[in-house]
């Protein structure tokens, strides 16, 4: 570029190249003012590009919003991750192929680096610090592209280092994520360990990509609860969903889309598992679509399931649940009809005091297919097609199952029960409305 001085002369002056990237819908958009991330060393302001390989001894401060461009097969490593203060933001970007890549992957026993050279004892890897009990909490945090890897220093890979801070909103789009949390109870993506916060602060959203997290719990809080989960696309896989502290305020969690996978190392999906919320903070569990497939249990004894597809490339396959299961409008059930509760179904005496309940729901073409199951170590009679109660006196139990097949018939559908191989199975076909199809 040349520009003309008044005085007659010209000076040259470097004109950019402009950088692409993929924004949050997909399109590709173009960037040219940046400064390129080897000259923006550790306070990072505007727009960053990262345009060649490379690695940062430091922690990086954000000032003001941020935005970070991933080039393709380009790597940035930042020793100490990515401090994202309350009055800050971050939103990474990817390009078309998204192999650009930020590691920042802190290590948990570099404690001499943290503690004297940083003066931190919990740093999220992309996310908030702590020092001698004073933090906060974190600014906003997109990821629209890129391989992430982020790893926590006494805390989440991505949120906040403190519990007893809300979360700041953190929301996934895109790219490949890899969240750990490390050490003092911490989440990979949510909070860290603390007390007791303000209920539902922050939001932690997936609308798309593929993301990995583990830690005290892979999503959410690894404390008392306070974030909103919300899944609508992606491949999800995460040790657990929710909060593995005194459960005070829990993790409500929506399910609207995506392949959710949930392993046992979290405990839960949609639950408490230190304890139970308190009073008059029950924790919601919905799912309006998507294939959830967890090896763990739905819910807590403060649980409340609400299950309501009918896409026939959705389902919910689960090994037991806790709580009551609620089957919402989108089946066109009555109000007064739409609660199962498990213990309609999880009779100990009856079926087994091992508490098994796996619980499988899907659309079947026209109809939707709930099948429960338990062990049952007892011989069970059957009167018209249904167990006969075990109970002594007679006369006041046996009455769950009765309702539930008159509720059932009631929509034209079919219950079905049956012991085989030790294994009491419950069927229930319910014809899905056409206007709901």
């Amino acid at each position: 570029m040349i520009i003309i001085l008044s005085t007659g002369g010209y000076v040259w002056v470097a004109q950019k190249t402009p950088v692409e990237y993929v924004d949050e819908n997909g399109e590709t958009q173009t960037c040219t003012d940046y400064t390129t991330a080897n000259y923006a060393g550790f306070a990072w302001s505007g727009w960053i590009v990262v345009h060649e390989d490379v690695y940062l001894d430091g922690r990086v401060e954000t000032e003001g919003d941020v935005h970070l461009i991933l080039e393709d097969g380009k790597t940035i490593g930042i020793r100490g991750g990515i401090h994202v203060s309350e009055a800050g933001s971050i939103e990474i970007f990817g390009q078309a192929e998204c192999t650009g890549t930020l590691n920042a992957d802190l290590n948990p026993t570099d404690f001499q680096f943290f503690f004297i050279e940083l003066g931190v004892s919990k740093a999220s890897a992309i996310g908030s610090n702590e020092w001698n009990s004073v933090a906060e909490s974190n600014g906003p945090i997109v990821i629209n592209g890129g391989v992430i890897n982020a790893t926590g220093f006494n805390a989440p890979g991505i949120g906040v280092a403190n519990g007893n801070y809300p979360s700041g909103d953190i929301t996934i789009n895109g790219g490949v994520v890899t969240a750990a949390g490390k050490n003092n109870l911490a989440a990979g993506i949510g909070s860290g360990w603390g007390g007791p916060r303000v209920e539902n602060t922050g939001k932690i959203t997936i609308n798309g990509g593929e993301v990995h997290a583990t830690g005290l719990v892979g999503i959410g809080d690894g404390s008392s609860g306070g974030e909103i989960v919300t899944i609508n696309g992606g491949v999800v896989e995460a040790d657990g969903i929710g909060t593995r502290g005194d459960g005070t305020f829990g993790v409500p969690t929506t399910i609207n889309g995506g392949v959710v996978t949930i392993h046992a190392a979290g405990g839960s999906l949609g639950g408490v598992t230190g304890g139970s919320p308190s009073v008059n903070n029950r924790v919601t569990f919905t799912v309006n679509g998507g294939q959830l497939i967890p090896d763990v249990p739905i819910g807590s004894a403060a649980s409340d399931i609400f299950l309501g597809w009918t896409n026939e490339t959705d389902f919910i396959q689960v090994p037991s649940y806790t709580g009551v299961v609620t089957l919402t409008d989108d089946w066109a059930v009555d109000g007064s009809d739409e609660t199962f509760a498990a213990g309609a179904v999880s009779d100990n005496s009856t079926l087994s005091n091992k508490k098994l309940i796996p619980l499988a729901v899907s659309s079947q073409k026209a109809f939707v297919h709930i099948r429960l199951e338990n062990c049952c170590e007892e011989q069970l009679s059957f009167r018209d097609g249904l167990p006969v109660t075990t109970k002594k006196d007679a006369a006041y139990h046996g009455f769950g199952m009765k309702s539930m097949r008159k509720i059932t018939e009631k929509y034209d559908g079919t219950l079905t029960a049956a012991l085989k191989d030790g294994w009491f199975e419950l069927r229930i076909l319910l014809p899905i409305p056409v206007d709901h199809r």
